[in-house]
């Protein structure tokens, strides 16, 4: 991205600055956090995760970045109009300690489930 380009596009006024853009985004992520306890009974939340490495192959093994990516998903949609407070203060490591998340593992000793296949018809037309 040419950011000359896209600072030029601002003073014009046509659009915000990628600094005021990422001040939202971080604004954004530290008035969510990872509070879902107001998501209604009937909804199911999935999280995608992925990661990124950069510049792996080094001599000295320095300047290389691992980083994690992670979305919550929740079905149905809730439309929610909170709006985000805009606040310069919110930093990496405030972020960082919001996006935490507990990981709860399936015990499947607790309860005896019994699966029984049917045969399926042939759908061949």
């Amino acid at each position: 991205m040419d950011l000359g380009l896209l600072s030029t596009c601002c003073s014009l006024g046509f659009c915000s600055s990628y600094h005021e853009v990422q001040c939202f985004e971080q604004c954004a992520v530290s008035s969510q956090g990872t509070d879902f306890s107001g998501v209604s009974a009937g909804s199911f939340i999935q999280f995608a995760r992925d990661n990124v490495d950069h510049n792996l192959k080094t001599l000295e093994g320095l300047g290389t970045f691992h980083g994690m990516g992670i979305i919550g998903a929740i079905t149905p949609g809730e439309k929610r109009s909170r709006p985000i407070r805009r606040d310069t203060s919110v930093n990496a490591n405030q972020i960082s300690t919001l996006g935490q998340i507990p990981v709860h593992f399936y015990n499947s000793s607790k309860t005896e489930i019994s699966l029984r296949y049917e045969e399926l018809q042939d759908f061949r037309l």
